[in-house]
């Protein structure tokens, strides 16, 4: 896989995600998320449209070209987020999950020489697997832990890009595109199952045995 194909993963979940908030199959998770299906909808397409669009921000030394869909859309999505969020305690941990996984995308691409850069379809999904984990694990929210494990890839290639300007090693790195852009849908959409479900389990646990 080169690093700025796009495998079908990300955007078939995308389609697919969009199809069940039309025919209403994910309004009780969209209300969790507080979210009317409007707002899904259009936030998947901004995802699913910006896919396929590149921008160079940094054309010499090393170069950062950045994907609208994987690394633009998220972060905005975060924004977003952060002021709907409910209470303080929700806005402080929407960034914390996404700074917490993107380092741990990145120590483990410096570890196991995995990641959405590593070129495999196995990289893509421990990055993103990783990413979901420590999105949720520091988020707790649904809508923090989604943030979390979507942001977090692009937070990542963040930290890939700044050690190569430090180094002052020349080479591309691309935010958001090929695998990555995969990795952060799965990312965002695992951690979001993982929080509804472990959130449902809680709930329902007794009060005392919590």
């Amino acid at each position: 896989m080169e690093e700025g194909a796009l495998l079908p993963g990300g955007n078939l979940i995308l389609v697919a995600l969009a199809v069940l908030v039309v025919f209403g199959w994910t309004d009780r998770v969209l209300a969790r998320l507080h979210m009317t299906p409007a707002q899904a909808l259009a936030w998947l397409g901004a995802l699913l449209a910006g896919s396929f669009v590149n921008v160079t921000v940094v054309p010499r030394g090393p170069e950062l070209v950045v994907n609208v869909g994987g690394g633009l859309v998220p972060l905005a999505l975060g924004v977003w987020v952060y002021w709907h969020a409910d209470t303080p305690w929700e806005r402080s941990h929407v960034w914390l999950a996404a700074l917490a996984s993107g380092a741990a995308v990145w120590g483990a691409e410096r570890i196991l020489l995995v990641g959405p850069a590593a070129g495999s379809t196995v990289s893509v999904a421990t990055a993103a697997v990783l990413a979901a984990i420590v999105g949720y694990a520091f988020g707790r929210s649904r809508r923090a832990a989604f943030v979390g494990g979507s942001a977090g890839v692009v937070v990542a290639g963040l930290l890939r890009y700044a050690e190569l300007v430090a180094m002052g090693i020349p080479g591309r790195t691309w935010l958001g595109g090929g695998g990555a852009f995969d990795a952060a849908v799965i990312g965002g959409v695992l951690a979001m199952a993982l929080a509804d479900v472990l959130g449902e389990l809680r709930e329902r646990w007794p009060p005392g045995r919590r």
